[in-house]
């Protein structure tokens, strides 16, 4: 068939290794401590040279939790950025490590969800798609009002995976939930058309242009009339009354 509507793909698994693959138990290895009483050996630290030591690594330690703490956020923000500008691979290697620095947020899951989608597009690699499922549905675990992460979820289902009848359905569900999300209810009517329900595909469309012929004048409302206009002439074109 024709071009019903181009939907633009979202712009917008991250598996993080241990940090060391040594057993934990030998880093609790001791060596033998000799306990000197007026201690023959003058190399030996006091307790005191000690205790001053463990403050100065807790010291370090508490800058490195610190910058730790600060990294995440700015990788979140690069990792968006080179989403904006379609570099998936970097946008993903630096979400990538927004999560490693403890920012294991909706955001960053969601944007992680989205640059494994588009690269999977990209590249036609299905384990893109499977990474960017995953992404999504935890970006809505910790946030289940996110209509974007669900639109992201139902498209990659429909169209990288190929498992139509769900994505289907979440689509209906992201397009049913607010009127006012054109994007989902013309991704709903191609997906319907695209399955071979041409019936349902133009009763999207006949409702697309009816909502829209009463939005405020402005260039979107001109492209959502002129869009629904031509997918509803082409699919009654094609079918006739056969569609209804």
């Amino acid at each position: 068939m024709k071009k019903i509507y181009k939907i633009s793909a979202l712009i917008i698994m991250v598996i993080i290794s241990s940090g060391c693959d040594k057993n934990p138990a030998e880093y609790l290895k001791l060596k033998s401590v000799k306990i000197a009483e007026g201690s023959e050996s003058g190399g030996e630290k006091s307790l005191d040279d000690l205790l001053e030591e463990t403050k100065e690594y807790e010291k370090e330690i508490n800058s490195q939790v610190q910058a730790s703490a600060k990294l995440g956020p700015v990788y979140e923000k690069l990792g968006i950025k080179y989403a904006e500008t379609k570099s998936w691979d970097l946008s993903i290697d630096s979400l990538e490590k927004a999560l490693k620095y403890g920012n294991d947020s909706a955001k960053v899951h969601f944007y992680l969800g989205a640059a494994y989608s588009n690269r999977g597009m990209n590249l036609g690699e299905k384990s893109d798609f499977e990474k960017a499922v995953f992404h999504y549905k935890k970006s809505l675990e910790k946030n289940s009002s996110n209509s974007e992460a669900l639109y992201g979820l139902a498209f990659t289902e429909f169209y990288g995976l190929g498992d139509k009848e769900s994505g289907l359905k979440k689509m209906k569900i992201v397009a049913d939930s607010d009127e006012r999300n054109i994007n989902a209810r013309f991704a709903l009517g191609r997906m319907y058309y695209e399955s071979g329900n041409a019936a349902s595909a133009l009763s999207v469309y006949e409702d697309i242009y009816s909502y829209a012929q009463n939005m405020p004048s402005s260039s979107k409302k001109d492209d959502y009339i002129k869009n629904a206009k031509a997918n509803i002439d082409q699919i009654t074109a094609s079918y006739g009354n056969s569609s209804k």
